[in-house]
Protein backbone atom coordinates (compact mmCIF):
# COMPACT_ATOMS: atom_id res chain seq x y z
CA UNK A 1 0.00 0.00 0.00
CA UNK A 2 1.11 3.51 -0.68
CA UNK A 3 0.18 6.69 1.61
CA UNK A 4 -1.01 9.93 -0.40
CA UNK A 5 -2.40 13.09 1.07
CA UNK A 6 -4.70 15.41 -0.71
CA UNK A 7 -6.12 19.07 -0.09
CA UNK A 8 -8.21 20.97 -1.36
CA UNK A 9 -8.29 24.98 -0.36
CA UNK A 10 -9.82 28.09 -1.37
CA UNK A 11 -6.76 30.97 -1.38
CA UNK A 12 -9.55 33.61 -1.17
CA UNK A 13 -8.34 36.17 -4.04
CA UNK A 14 -8.38 39.24 -1.78
CA UNK A 15 -5.35 41.93 -0.77
CA UNK A 16 -3.03 43.92 -2.89
CA UNK A 17 0.04 42.15 -4.61
CA UNK A 18 2.49 42.45 -1.34
CA UNK A 19 -0.30 40.28 0.30
CA UNK A 20 -0.67 37.79 -2.31
CA UNK A 21 2.97 36.98 -1.59
CA UNK A 22 2.81 36.83 1.67
CA UNK A 23 -0.07 34.57 1.43
CA UNK A 24 2.09 32.35 -1.45
CA UNK A 25 5.08 31.77 0.78
CA UNK A 26 2.63 30.99 4.02
CA UNK A 27 0.91 28.15 1.49
CA UNK A 28 4.68 26.87 0.75
CA UNK A 29 5.29 26.32 4.34
CA UNK A 30 2.21 24.37 4.27
CA UNK A 31 2.64 22.05 1.56
CA UNK A 32 6.05 21.84 2.94
CA UNK A 33 5.10 20.98 6.16
CA UNK A 34 2.26 19.23 5.45
CA UNK A 35 4.13 16.63 2.95
CA UNK A 36 1.59 17.15 1.00
CA UNK A 37 1.30 15.15 -2.43
CA UNK A 38 -1.82 16.78 -4.12
CA UNK A 39 -3.58 20.02 -3.33
CA UNK A 40 -6.37 21.31 -5.63
CA UNK A 41 -6.52 25.47 -5.07
CA UNK A 42 -9.32 27.86 -5.85
CA UNK A 43 -9.45 31.45 -6.12
CA UNK A 44 -5.26 31.14 -6.69
CA UNK A 45 -3.80 33.55 -8.97
CA UNK A 46 -0.86 34.60 -11.41
CA UNK A 47 1.27 35.99 -8.04
CA UNK A 48 0.99 32.69 -5.84
CA UNK A 49 2.02 30.52 -9.04
CA UNK A 50 4.75 32.64 -10.11
CA UNK A 51 6.00 32.64 -6.35
CA UNK A 52 5.31 28.72 -5.76
CA UNK A 53 6.99 27.90 -9.27
CA UNK A 54 10.31 30.14 -8.36
CA UNK A 55 10.79 28.69 -4.56
CA UNK A 56 10.07 24.88 -4.91
CA UNK A 57 11.94 22.67 -7.45
CA UNK A 58 9.95 19.35 -6.60
CA UNK A 59 6.28 20.87 -6.83
CA UNK A 60 4.88 22.35 -10.07
CA UNK A 61 1.43 23.90 -10.57
CA UNK A 62 -0.87 23.16 -13.60
CA UNK A 63 -4.44 24.57 -15.17
CA UNK A 64 -5.25 27.87 -16.79
CA UNK A 65 -6.90 30.54 -15.53
CA UNK A 66 -10.32 30.97 -16.28
CA UNK A 67 -9.95 34.48 -18.50
CA UNK A 68 -7.06 33.29 -20.40
CA UNK A 69 -3.16 34.54 -20.94
CA UNK A 70 -4.10 37.26 -23.46
CA UNK A 71 -6.11 40.51 -22.87
CA UNK A 72 -7.32 39.88 -19.52
CA UNK A 73 -4.39 38.03 -17.78
CA UNK A 74 -4.05 40.59 -15.64
CA UNK A 75 -7.45 41.46 -14.64
CA UNK A 76 -7.74 41.00 -10.86
CA UNK A 77 -10.68 38.23 -11.40
CA UNK A 78 -8.81 36.53 -13.61
CA UNK A 79 -8.32 32.86 -11.01
CA UNK A 80 -7.27 29.63 -11.73
CA UNK A 81 -8.33 26.13 -9.96
CA UNK A 82 -4.36 25.12 -10.44
CA UNK A 83 -3.24 21.51 -9.06
CA UNK A 84 0.09 21.90 -7.51
CA UNK A 85 1.78 17.93 -6.79
CA UNK A 86 5.41 16.84 -6.75
CA UNK A 87 4.08 13.63 -8.80
CA UNK A 88 4.77 13.03 -12.68
CA UNK A 89 1.66 14.95 -14.36
CA UNK A 90 1.26 13.08 -17.93
CA UNK A 91 -1.54 14.95 -18.94
CA UNK A 92 -2.67 18.34 -17.81
CA UNK A 93 -6.22 19.65 -18.91
CA UNK A 94 -8.85 22.91 -18.32
CA UNK A 95 -12.07 22.41 -18.93
CA UNK A 96 -14.77 24.91 -18.85
CA UNK A 97 -17.93 24.49 -17.15
CA UNK A 98 -21.60 25.75 -18.28
CA UNK A 99 -21.01 29.36 -16.46
CA UNK A 100 -24.33 31.29 -18.38
CA UNK A 101 -27.75 30.62 -17.18
CA UNK A 102 -29.93 28.93 -19.57
CA UNK A 103 -33.20 30.96 -18.68
CA UNK A 104 -33.84 34.89 -18.62
CA UNK A 105 -34.76 34.66 -14.76
CA UNK A 106 -31.37 33.12 -13.73
CA UNK A 107 -29.52 35.53 -16.22
CA UNK A 108 -30.63 38.22 -15.23
CA UNK A 109 -30.32 37.25 -11.29
CA UNK A 110 -26.72 36.23 -12.06
CA UNK A 111 -25.63 39.65 -13.16
CA UNK A 112 -27.22 41.35 -10.20
CA UNK A 113 -25.56 38.58 -8.06
CA UNK A 114 -22.11 39.08 -9.77
CA UNK A 115 -22.00 35.77 -10.26
CA UNK A 116 -21.81 35.40 -14.06
CA UNK A 117 -17.95 34.51 -14.86
CA UNK A 118 -16.50 31.50 -16.32
CA UNK A 119 -16.02 28.70 -14.27
CA UNK A 120 -13.23 26.06 -14.92
CA UNK A 121 -12.31 22.68 -14.05
CA UNK A 122 -8.51 21.34 -14.26
CA UNK A 123 -7.81 17.76 -14.84
CA UNK A 124 -4.40 16.19 -14.51
CA UNK A 125 -3.51 12.86 -15.02
CA UNK A 126 -0.29 11.56 -12.68
CA UNK A 127 2.28 8.71 -12.49
CA UNK A 128 3.52 6.95 -10.05
CA UNK A 129 5.56 4.00 -9.87
CA UNK A 130 3.74 2.31 -7.02
CA UNK A 131 0.55 2.85 -7.71
CA UNK A 132 0.12 3.69 -11.44
CA UNK A 133 -2.19 6.42 -13.05
CA UNK A 134 -4.43 8.57 -11.12
CA UNK A 135 -6.45 11.23 -12.72
CA UNK A 136 -7.39 13.98 -10.39
CA UNK A 137 -10.46 17.12 -11.23
CA UNK A 138 -10.41 20.04 -9.65
CA UNK A 139 -13.07 22.53 -9.46
CA UNK A 140 -14.84 25.89 -8.19
CA UNK A 141 -18.81 25.92 -8.81
CA UNK A 142 -21.02 28.54 -9.22
CA UNK A 143 -21.93 30.65 -5.58
CA UNK A 144 -25.47 32.00 -6.08
CA UNK A 145 -27.78 30.32 -9.04
CA UNK A 146 -28.71 26.76 -8.43
CA UNK A 147 -29.96 26.41 -12.18
CA UNK A 148 -26.18 26.72 -13.03
CA UNK A 149 -24.75 24.68 -10.18
CA UNK A 150 -27.00 21.99 -11.62
CA UNK A 151 -25.65 22.50 -14.81
CA UNK A 152 -21.89 22.17 -13.88
CA UNK A 153 -22.23 19.10 -11.13
CA UNK A 154 -23.87 17.32 -14.32
CA UNK A 155 -20.14 18.14 -16.62
CA UNK A 156 -18.61 16.96 -13.84
CA UNK A 157 -20.68 14.02 -13.31
CA UNK A 158 -19.81 13.11 -17.29
CA UNK A 159 -16.42 13.64 -16.55
CA UNK A 160 -16.24 11.02 -14.17
CA UNK A 161 -18.44 8.72 -15.72
CA UNK A 162 -16.12 8.76 -19.19
CA UNK A 163 -12.46 8.22 -17.16
CA UNK A 164 -13.17 6.82 -13.74
CA UNK A 165 -13.11 2.89 -15.54
CA UNK A 166 -9.83 3.86 -16.79
CA UNK A 167 -7.93 4.60 -13.50
CA UNK A 168 -8.69 5.80 -9.74
CA UNK A 169 -10.40 9.42 -10.24
CA UNK A 170 -10.15 12.11 -7.23
CA UNK A 171 -12.09 14.88 -7.06
CA UNK A 172 -11.62 18.29 -5.01
CA UNK A 173 -13.13 22.15 -4.77
CA UNK A 174 -15.19 24.07 -3.74
CA UNK A 175 -18.91 23.03 -4.32
CA UNK A 176 -20.51 25.92 -2.61
CA UNK A 177 -23.39 23.48 -1.54
CA UNK A 178 -23.66 21.59 1.20
CA UNK A 179 -24.76 17.98 2.14
CA UNK A 180 -28.11 18.85 2.48
CA UNK A 181 -28.43 20.86 -0.68
CA UNK A 182 -30.52 18.02 -2.94
CA UNK A 183 -28.84 18.83 -5.75
CA UNK A 184 -25.70 17.70 -4.44
CA UNK A 185 -27.21 14.88 -2.66
CA UNK A 186 -28.29 13.14 -5.72
CA UNK A 187 -24.26 13.68 -7.18
CA UNK A 188 -22.99 11.94 -4.17
CA UNK A 189 -25.57 9.30 -5.12
CA UNK A 190 -24.56 9.16 -8.55
CA UNK A 191 -20.38 9.01 -7.95
CA UNK A 192 -21.08 6.10 -5.58
CA UNK A 193 -22.13 4.50 -9.01
CA UNK A 194 -18.78 5.32 -10.04
CA UNK A 195 -17.69 3.63 -7.13
CA UNK A 196 -16.29 6.61 -5.50
CA UNK A 197 -16.62 8.01 -2.25
CA UNK A 198 -17.20 11.56 -0.36
CA UNK A 199 -14.85 11.99 2.08
CA UNK A 200 -16.13 13.32 5.43
CA UNK A 201 -15.49 16.70 6.87
CA UNK A 202 -16.94 17.28 10.03
CA UNK A 203 -15.43 20.51 10.50
CA UNK A 204 -16.56 24.01 8.98
CA UNK A 205 -14.68 25.03 5.95
CA UNK A 206 -15.99 28.44 5.11
CA UNK A 207 -15.78 30.94 8.02
CA UNK A 208 -17.03 34.06 5.82
CA UNK A 209 -20.36 35.87 5.97
CA UNK A 210 -22.77 33.53 7.48
CA UNK A 211 -20.06 31.34 8.28
CA UNK A 212 -20.07 27.61 9.97
CA UNK A 213 -20.71 25.39 6.48
CA UNK A 214 -19.20 22.59 4.98
CA UNK A 215 -19.07 24.02 1.40
CA UNK A 216 -15.43 22.05 0.10
CA UNK A 217 -15.05 18.83 -0.66
CA UNK A 218 -12.98 15.34 -1.62
CA UNK A 219 -14.46 12.35 -3.61
CA UNK A 220 -11.78 9.82 -3.80
CA UNK A 221 -12.15 5.96 -5.01
CA UNK A 222 -14.20 3.79 -2.50
CA UNK A 223 -11.30 1.15 -2.53
CA UNK A 224 -8.90 3.91 -0.90
CA UNK A 225 -8.48 3.65 2.99
CA UNK A 226 -8.72 6.68 5.03
CA UNK A 227 -5.99 7.05 7.57
CA UNK A 228 -7.13 10.76 8.96
CA UNK A 229 -9.24 13.41 7.29
CA UNK A 230 -10.32 17.36 8.52
CA UNK A 231 -9.58 20.70 7.87
CA UNK A 232 -6.07 22.01 8.53
CA UNK A 233 -5.09 25.75 9.69
CA UNK A 234 -5.96 28.10 7.01
CA UNK A 235 -2.77 30.34 8.54
CA UNK A 236 -4.55 33.40 7.40
CA UNK A 237 -4.58 32.91 4.15
CA UNK A 238 -8.16 32.73 3.06
CA UNK A 239 -12.11 32.81 4.79
CA UNK A 240 -11.80 29.31 3.73
CA UNK A 241 -10.01 26.37 6.26
CA UNK A 242 -7.83 23.75 3.75
CA UNK A 243 -9.66 20.11 4.31
CA UNK A 244 -7.01 17.13 3.76
CA UNK A 245 -7.78 13.44 3.53
CA UNK A 246 -4.97 11.00 4.22
CA UNK A 247 -5.40 7.83 2.32
CA UNK A 248 -3.74 4.18 1.69
CA UNK A 249 -3.89 3.22 -1.84
CA UNK A 250 -3.02 -0.27 -3.21
CA UNK A 251 -0.07 -0.48 -5.30
CA UNK A 252 0.16 -2.44 -8.90
CA UNK A 253 2.61 -4.67 -6.38
CA UNK A 254 -0.40 -5.76 -4.45
CA UNK A 255 -2.86 -6.14 -7.13
CA UNK A 256 -1.09 -8.30 -8.95
CA UNK A 257 -0.18 -10.24 -6.16
CA UNK A 258 -3.72 -11.07 -6.02
CA UNK A 259 -4.08 -11.56 -8.55
CA UNK A 260 -1.73 -14.41 -8.47
CA UNK A 261 -3.02 -16.17 -5.66
CA UNK A 262 -6.51 -16.15 -7.11
CA UNK A 263 -4.99 -17.87 -10.12
CA UNK A 264 -3.57 -20.18 -7.88
CA UNK A 265 -6.59 -20.95 -6.18
CA UNK A 266 -8.45 -21.37 -9.12
CA UNK A 267 -6.31 -24.04 -10.46
CA UNK A 268 -6.52 -26.18 -6.87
Amino acid sequence: MARLKIVSFNIRNFGDEEKKISNANLLIDMIKSEKIDLLGTQELTKIYEEVITKKMDSYKCYGKCRLGNGLFSKNKFNENNVIITCKKVILNKTIWLPWIADNLKDLKESILKRSIMPRIATMIVVYDKDIGKIRMINTHLDHKIPSVKRRQLNKLRKLIFKFEKRYPVILTGDFNMQDSNDDFKKFIMDLEKYNMKKVDIKENTWNGKNSGKIIDHIFIPKSWEILDSGVLDNMGISDHNPIFVDVLVPTRKSFKEKVNQLKKKLIK
